[in-house]
């Protein structure tokens, strides 16, 4: 039975080998659109928001689809209810939405 030998070659964290020290790079700033929604003052009003139609595209509206709340307040443990409904004013549609899970909430 051959045995399989390893060879471990020591790698070399240079520039040349594109590994770089922090502040030795340029980050782009953050870009792109954004949201509908002001996700925190939802978390605030314990509130009901309405997102008109109006400013959702047409092919949002067409293919259902729903404003997403930004990761970082999923992973610290938020949750948001978004249903469909119409203004009790204006009687224009659009979307509810409303936080129903707050970090600090007994399961």
């Amino acid at each position: 039975m051959s045995s399989i030998v390893t060879q471990h070659t020591s790698m070399n964290f240079t520039e040349e080998n594109n590994f770089f020290d922090d502040g030795e790079l340029q980050f782009n700033e953050k870009r792109g659109r954004p949201s509908l929604v002001n996700w925190d003052n939802v978390i605030n009003s314990n509130k009901w928001y309405f997102l008109n139609n109006v400013e959702r595209s047409e092919i949002a509206i067409k293919n259902d689809s729903r404003p997403q709340p930004p990761a970082k307040l999923m992973c610290e443990g938020y949750k948001f209810t978004i249903k469909k409904c119409t203004h009790p004013d204006s009687g224009e549609e659009g979307l509810a939405i409303r936080c129903v899970k707050y970090p600090d909430d007994q399961e």
